[in-house]
């Protein structure tokens, strides 16, 4: 998605990266900090800050009495709001610090996830109007690149994603979807099924171990 956005509108990006206690969180920190590089060198001109923060979601006293399913199907309830509200906060530092004027808050939601309650574009308006009450500055926009009617005909679908970055060489072998692993991907997770199955259908072989 980072690509797509420098090339199709020329953004300045800056990255954020929440260690939210999640047990593949090593893999997911050193996909960040390879893609922070990667893009870096790139794009010298389009990257920003790459920040990391801690932020536990959910808190570790919630997350213990939550039904084990849920890591397995739709995830955690909240979190990807959670995450949306921390970019929030994320912009407005940025705001503060370099006297800049960010108002949009992109996600990786792809054609697939507007299915998903939490990754839906209804989700995203909602977290959008959400932000600008709280804020009460009606510019934010919280979308996904990927999915909005308003931004693009055709959504952009987890295929489309598999077969643009083999076009652009793009490293997937350093890409990390499985959250309910530790150590290597399991295959069997609600992440793992929809990865394996977009990588089945575009034909490729899912770099990963």
């Amino acid at each position: 998605m980072i690509q797509k956005l420098i090339e199709d509108y020329d953004c300045r990006v800056n990255l954020l990266f929440v260690n939210r206690g999640a047990r593949a969180q090593k893999y997911e920190e050193e996909a960040f900090d390879y893609f922070c590089d990667f893009y870096r060198e790139r794009f010298p001109n389009n990257i920003g800050e790459c920040t990391k923060i801690s932020y536990q979601i959910p808190p570790r006293e919630f997350k213990r009495d939550f039904p084990e399913a849920l890591s397995l199907t739709v995830g955690h309830p909240m979190r990807n709001s959670t995450l949306q509200n921390l970019a929030v906060m994320y912009a407005t530092a940025l705001n503060g610090k370099y006297n800049l004027d960010i108002r949009t808050i992109f996600s990786g939601s792809v054609a697939e996830d507007n299915t998903e309650p939490e990754l839906g574009i209804l989700s995203l308006r909602s977290q959008t109007i959400a932000t600008c009450i709280q804020a009460a500055d009606w510019r934010w926009q919280i979308t996904s690149p990927l999915t909005d009617p308003d931004l693009m005909d055709v959504p952009v679908t987890k295929v489309d994603l598999i077969r643009y970055a083999i076009e652009k060489e793009i490293p997937l072998e350093k890409t990390r979807s499985c959250f309910s692993s530790e150590i290597l991907a399991d295959g069997t997770c609600f992440a793992c099924n929809k990865r394996l199955a977009a990588f089945e259908y575009a034909g490729i072989k899912d770099p990963i171990r």
